[in-house]
């Protein structure tokens, strides 16, 4: 795991190692192991590594071939990088270290292009060629590893982080207030836009051809693929069963390459105690595990992840925290995550990773298996609302709005009330892509004219929020309608996005073998009663979970890696309230309208409402903004 850079520049100019060395800099607990430069006139490359395969310095980076005619960067890890070497070893190519980079440089260098068709992993690379004075430029299918750029009509300059971007002088540093908009509606940026309007995402599965001002970003990889009907959908489900735990086990088989110490996160839920399960069974070491626990009872799951651990055999490692053990890496946040995330489980994971670091480089992670294998709630709330879309919005809205007209004088709990206002407010939808909107994101259901009354320059949308999606996929069933949003959105710009950074702000790989491609061709193999059947979230995952682990494990109700953010903010983060949403600090905010603010900041305090996820994301914002000045 490392963090790229790069500048591809006008002719004449020259990209300057200072400015390189500048650009490295701000990632560097990306890769503390090592840091690497290559200037050739125009063009300069960065690199800071994290050593995992190969710990020699000759797997160093930037990596050259050719003569120096091929030069890359590389973050990421290739898991079929043996197999590629096998293949160009057959035709007479050779290798002077043990990397996946090297593989990479030269699989490309082969096969071009087309070699990304053919890898499994998660990467974010650039390859430059001296002859052609060309970029090529490309990230992982669902965006594991992050990659931005920016590109002025004749310069381009990218990096694995926004704030290396923003060391670039000619790069402007504004932002609109629809990033705003979009933001305290997602809590997270969606890609492919960044927080700074002038610098944007390489799309997931996407890939930049760049020379001498000439710009072109296209497509190689859609999850759409996921959803196409498969041929062997009326086998039966213990067949399904068997095709399920067969991959699993050789998806974790293949991301515990490693030349370094290698664990794995527990929660105790169904899908990191999966991935431990088949890590015990692959694995040819003792196995260290890592959980979270907390002393409210109320969001404690350790002993699920103890008694998951103890079965196994693990040596685990438990920590059982308390808020002022989250506090101390809240001035930190904006520094480690490139762009603002207001999810609040960025805090414990941080913490995680931190406890996890100590003992190993690499940990497995369950992330993607609620995308895959339909376990969020809130996947399921849609998939009961399929019929009210067919409602027309003329007759839904005026009975919703009489309900909520007719509840207000009779309502004696105010929290209720909000609940009952949310599902009213969603009933009023207008449109497809404004009522999957409603559930991306850790804020939940809230009516947009409420956030624009958050800003202090109100936005008219000309379109409504993810309609070009809608459009990508209106043709395909409701629940593969329902799949492809939370993998082109919830899954890239926020779970995957807080993954990596907050187990790179400690220098710890996490990878993801729920997203390996042989899970992805697995689940969509899967007709979708074996994820979703008779109210059971997950269905098949829960059937697996039960070879191997007793019925509570398998069939307790997902608690998610939640932490008490409501109580927190009108108790021990209080301060961070009045430190950044007080009047006096917003009255020359350009975005954030005060008097609004105030009103949703004393309904919250007095306890009239919950609105804690979306005071987070305003004092995420906030921390973000001023840790960089703008």
């Amino acid at each position: 795991m490392c963090g790229i850079s790069g500048l591809y520049l006008k002719h004449g100019e020259i990209a300057e190692r200072p400015l390189l060395e500048a650009m490295a800099a701000t990632m560097e607990w990306r890769g503390p192991d090592a840091a690497g430069f290559h200037n050739d006139k125009h063009l300069g490359l960065a690199h800071r590594r994290l050593k995992i395969i190969d710990l020699s310095d000759e797997a160093n980076q930037p990596m050259h071939a050719e003569a120096d005619r091929y030069s890359i960067v590389f973050n990421g890890e290739i898991y079929n990088y043996r197999e590629l070497r096998a293949e160009l070893e057959a035709r007479s190519i050779n290798f002077q270290t043990n990397s996946d980079t090297e593989v990479l440089l030269k699989a490309y260098i082969e096969w071009g292009k087309i070699i990304l068709t053919r890898l499994n992993g998660i990467f974010a690379f650039a390859v430059y060629d001296k002859h052609k004075q060309s970029l090529f430029i490309a990230r992982d299918r669902f965006g594991i590893k992050p990659l931005f750029y920016s590109f002025d009509g004749e310069r381009l300059a990218f990096a694995s982080t926004v704030s290396a971007i923003m060391t670039v002088p000619w790069v402007t540093k504004e932002i609109s207030n629809e990033t705003v908009f979009s933001f305290l509606k997602f809590s997270h940026i969606p890609n492919p836009d960044s927080i700074i309007d002038s610098i944007k995402q390489v799309k997931p599965g996407h890939y930049i051809s760049f020379r001498h001002g000439s710009f072109s970003e296209m497509e190689y990889w859609n999850s759409t693929e996921l959803s196409k009907p498969q041929m062997n959908q009326d086998q039966d489900e213990s067949t399904f069963i068997e095709q399920l735990e067969f991959s699993l086990m050789n998806s974790v088989k293949a991301q515990s390459v490693s030349d370094v110490p290698l664990g794995c996160f527990l929660s105790g839920g169904i899908d990191s105690s999966l991935i431990s399960y088949y890590l015990a069974q692959t694995s040819d070491k003792p196995v260290k595990s890592f959980s979270i626990g907390y002393k409210e009872q109320e969001f404690d799951e350790s002993a699920y992840a103890r008694k998951v651990a103890d079965s196994l055999g693990f040596q685990h490692f438990e920590y059982i925290v308390g808020p002022e053990d989250f506090f101390e890496f809240i001035p930190d946040i904006p520094k480690y995550f490139d762009q603002p995330l207001a999810d609040p489980t960025l805090l414990p994971s941080l913490l995680l990773a931190k406890n996890s670091r100590s003992e190993v480089t690499v940990a497995l992670s369950g992330d993607g298996g609620d995308e895959l294998f339909f376990g969020y709630e809130y996947q399921q709330a849609l998939y009961r609302l399929e019929r009210m879309k067919d409602i027309p919005y003329s007759l839904r809205a005026p009975v919703c709005k009489l309900l909520q007209l007719m509840l207000h004088p009779f309502a004696t709990n105010r929290l209720k009330l909000q609940q009952i206002n949310k599902l009213l407010d969603i009933l009023q939808f207008r449109n497809r892509a404004e009522l999957f909107q409603y559930f991306i994101g850790t804020i939940g259901p809230i009516n947009l004219d409420k956030i624009n009354e958050l800003l202090k320059h109100p936005i008219s949308l000309k379109k409504p929020l993810y309609s070009e999606l809608m459009d990508e996929i209106s043709d395909l069933p409701w629940p593969a309608q329902i799949e492809q949003i939370f993998l082109k959105r919830f899954l890239p710009d926020t779970v995957l996005a807080k993954t990596d950074r907050t187990s790179m702000a400690f220098s710890l790989e996490a990878r993801v073998p729920f997203l390996d491609n042989e899970m992805l061709k697995l689940s969509s193999s899967l007709p979708f009663n074996m994820k979703y059947k008779n109210g059971v979230k997950k269905y098949i995952l829960r059937k697996l979970t039960e070879l191997h682990f007793p019925h509570e494990i398998a069939y307790r109700k997902k608690q998610g890696f939640s932490i008490p953010m409501r109580e927190w903010l009108r108790g021990d983060l209080k301060y961070l309230v009045q430190e950044h949403l007080g009047p006096e600090k917003l009255k020359n905010d350009p975005h954030l309208n005060e008097v609004c603010v105030s009103r949703i900041i004393n309904e919250h305090m007095e306890n009239h409402a919950n609105h804690s996820h979306l005071i987070w994301s305003m004092i995420s914002l906030q921390m973000w903004k001023q840790h960089y000045k703008l």
